[in-house]
């Protein structure tokens, strides 16, 4: 979680997140996003992918997306690691 200080960014990136992730679901082919991908398209704040604060905050997305019962609803988009492994889905 961030300190007080970074919240209102904290905010910001979770909505930019969501915002590329939903114009990449709405794209007429499924197409993969990674998780390094996404760490370069966030302008808002800087993350590594493979950071715990990352993790966190894909979490906190993700948990989010869940209680609203979002996200299956209105997104189809995968994030994979750079392995492959499955990754976020929202």
């Amino acid at each position: 979680m961030p300190n007080e200080s970074s919240d209102e960014r904290w905010r910001a990136a979770k909505d930019e997140a969501l915002r590329i992730l939903s114009e990449r679901a709405e794209q007429p082919v499924n197409v993969l996003i990674y998780y390094s991908e996404l760490c370069n398209l966030l302008e808002t704040i800087a993350f590594s992918y493979d950071s715990k604060v990352f993790w966190e905050f894909l979490g906190e997305i993700s948990t989010a997306e869940y209680l609203a019962d979002a996200g299956c609803s209105r997104q189809s988009s995968f994030i994979k690691t750079l392995s492959k492994s499955p990754g976020l889905a929202l």
